[in-house]
């Protein structure tokens, strides 16, 4: 019974971090300026490559 009632909390602590990012992504999508949206992809953009040449 502990295990089923530790798998539904984590469960549901998932659940609800999914829940906190998606309207964290949608209040900064409403507010930031689109600029900062392309800064921050193309920095992404290059730390993701930087990490797939040198890390992978």
């Amino acid at each position: 019974m502990a295990f089923r009632t530790r798998n539904r909390l984590s469960l549901l602590s998932k659940v609800l971090g999914i829940i906190l990012a998606v309207g964290g992504v949608t209040i900064l999508l409403t507010t930031l300026p689109v600029w900062v949206w392309f800064l921050l992809l193309g920095m992404g953009m290059i730390a993701g490559g930087w990490y797939l040449y040198f890390y992978r």
